[in-house]
């Protein structure tokens, strides 16, 4: 892996965030169930009733932990901004070094950010766009159908459409940045992404649906792990929280992946 260092420091910023989020979490959780013997069932692994239990019998509970979590969040969309500037310019410019990683990150966060917010707007718009009209022609699916198969096929229909323009959305956002990397004028790059998806629209697409199904992958070994986890045994506890961290690493992996086969199609396409 070229951009091994990088991601390595990427993933160490991440372990911090979760380090912060769970100390937060603990301490929430601390405050507002005290010597409350509900919240021991969730020792041996998640358990959605517990969850549910607690956020029953104790009002405060959600307000202890949205305050500090929600400028964790905040933190972390900045750090994601800064990280993912880096790891992309590293991979323009063939730089594989944290130094030049952080360099990169930091002199195009601005831009970069500014093309993050027009591409959530861009989602917002388009997905709005999409579901709100879809909602109001499908009515009550439970009362108005005698059968859910229109609704299914439909809601798959729909679904598909979402997803494809998603991708059309993120690899146009990628291939803006790659080309303020090599021209640094906000407005031109943001025309000459939408150009480069036009021209490469195909093969963008194909790349898409591949990192998609790859993303999907692992979500699936990640919601098997968390099932691994619910078991009492410390030492299979221990070997899923590694199996968890080698995930979320490959998930890093394949942001570096994602990025590399954009930028090439870009770069064969002039």
């Amino acid at each position: 892996m070229k951009q091994l260092k990088p991601m390595l420091l990427i993933y160490a910023v991440l372990c911090l965030l979760a380090l912060i989020v769970g100390w937060s979490t603990f301490g929430s959780l601390n405050e507002s169930l005290s010597t409350s013997m509900e919240a021991n069932s969730l020792l041996i692994g998640f358990d959605r009733t517990t969850i549910f239990d607690i956020i029953h019998n104790n009002k405060n509970f959600i307000s202890n932990i949205i305050g500090p979590i929600k400028w964790i969040i905040f933190l972390y969309l900045i750090a994601s901004i800064f990280m993912n500037s880096g790891l992309l310019v590293n991979i323009v410019k063939g730089n594989n070094s944290i130094k030049t990683f952080l360099q990169n990150g930091w002199k195009h966060f601005l831009p970069f950010l500014g093309f993050s917010l027009i591409t959530l707007l861009v989602v917002i718009v388009w997905t709005a766009f999409l579901f709100v009209p879809y909602v109001f022609i499908l009515g009550n699916p439970i009362t108005d159908y005698s059968t859910e198969l229109p609704f299914l096929y439909s809601f798959f229909i729909v679904l598909f459409l979402w997803i494809i323009v998603l991708i059309w959305i993120f690899t146009w956002s990628v291939a803006t940045k790659v080309s303020y990397c090599e021209t640094p004028l906000f407005w031109r790059s943001l025309r000459v992404g939408f150009n480069t998806l036009k021209i490469n629209i195909i093969k963008l697409t194909i790349w898409g649906i591949i990192i998609f199904i790859i993303h999907l992958l692992l979500l699936g070994v990640n919601l098997i792990l968390n099932q691994m986890n619910s078991a009492a045994s410390w030492t299979m506890t221990i070997l899923t929280f590694v199996l968890m961290q080698v995930v979320v690493f490959k998930k890093i992996g394949v942001k570096a992946f994602s990025y590399s086969g954009i930028y090439q199609i870009v770069k064969q396409s002039k």
